[in-house]
C-alpha cells in the first residue's frame, strides 16, 4: 500500500499545512484590540451570567421537583427575580466594562474616563 493511503485526515491536514495557517490565523485574529476588550469586558461580567443560570437551573427543575401548582407559581417568583436582576444589571455593566477594557487594552492612562463616556 502507498503512503498516502495509511495516512489518516488530520496526518494529511498537518503535513499540507492547513492547521499552522490556521493556527496563524487565529492568532492574529485573537490578537486584534477589539476582540480582546469584548473578551476581558465578558469575562468580568461572566460570574453575573452564571448566577442568572443558577436562578434558571432553580426555577425549572429544582422548584419543580419539589414544588407543585399554586406554590410553584409562588416560590418561582424567587428564582425570576434573581434571573431578572442579574441580566438587567449585566446589561448596564455590558457597555462600561467594554469601554473599559478597550481603554485599558489602547494604554489609556485613565480608563476609568472611558467608562464615564
Amino acid at each position: 500500500m502507498s503512503e498516502d493511503k495509511n495516512q489518516s485526515s488530520s496526518e494529511k491536514l498537518e503535513n499540507s499545512g492547513f492547521i499552522a495557517k490556521f493556527t496563524e490565523i487565529s492568532v492574529k485574529v485573537g490578537n486584534w484590540v477589539y476582540l480582546r476588550s469584548l473578551r476581558d469586558a465578558f469575562a468580568v461580567i461572566l460570574p453575573v451570567f452564571i448566577i442568572a443560570g443558577l436562578g434558571v437551573l432553580l426555577n425549572n427543575t429544582v422548584f419543580t421537583w419539589i414544588f407543585h401548582g399554586d406554590t410553584l407559581t409562588k416560590v418561582q417568583v424567587f428564582g425570576n427575580a434573581i434571573t431578572n436582576g442579574t441580566l438587567n444589571v449585566a446589561g448596564l455593566l455590558v457597555a462600561p466594562m467594554i469601554g473599559y477594557a478597550l481603554a485599558k487594552n489602547k494604554g489609556f492612562d485613565n480608563p476609568i474616563a472611558a467608562v464615564a463616556m
